[in-house]
């Protein structure tokens, strides 16, 4: 029998309950036997932004998914080490390193629709099944085969996160307890 893994890549700066939320509802609803979470080093769409160190992304990350024995986390792009990684070139690394799996290539709204915009999309859309995460307010790229996965809206994110930290506002209703310690022990996103 062919094993279903889910792969959802983001910078996470933070991981939150939202990306947790995501990952538990396509595992449930797609029937997955593995979730991975596949943080980028140096998203080419974010080249110019100041993105938290990999080592506190992987360990809040870490932190995040101790108690999720489906979840883990998939360290390709995070290995590249600066150098841009496309999503095509990641995805044909793992479509070798899980041969015999069906992968499911999670997106959220806002790329599912600019989706035309990235770098060799008939490929990716080859290789393997993407599926996109519902979010108010975005129109879809029609032009390729997207499943769209049927749940309400998460109306969190990690930009509103760092911006509340900096405002020193409460986000223990968002952020597993763990991260939140580990953001305070580290001083992160204060300025």
């Amino acid at each position: 029998m062919t094993e279903k893994i889910g792969i959802l890549g983001g910078t996470f700066d933070p991981v939150h309950l939202g990306h947790i939320q995501i990952a538990n509802y396509a595992t449930s609803h797609l029937a997955l036997d593995r979730f991975y979470f596949l943080p980028t080093y140096c998203p080419v769409h974010k080249a110019n932004e100041a993105i938290t160190d990999a080592k506190h992304r992987m360990n809040m990350l870490e932190l995040s998914i101790a108690d999720y024995p489906k979840f883990h986390i998939e360290t390709t792009e995070i290995q590249a080490e600066g150098k841009l990684v496309y999503t095509i070139d990641t995805l044909k690394i793992l479509k070798q390193k899980y041969k015999n799996a069906y992968l499911y290539f999670l997106i959220g709204a806002d790329q599912h629709a600019v989706f035309s915009t990235w770098k060799n999309p008939e490929e990716i859309v080859k290789l393997v099944q993407v599926v996109s995460v519902s979010r108010f307010g975005y129109t879809k790229d029609q032009a390729y085969p997207i499943y769209e996965l049927p749940m309400s809206n998460i109306h969190i994110s990690s930009t509103q996160i760092r911006t509340w930290i900096k405002n020193h506002t409460c986000i223990e209703a968002f952020v597993h307890p763990n991260v939140v310690k580990y953001i305070k022990e580290h001083h992160l996103y204060e300025t």
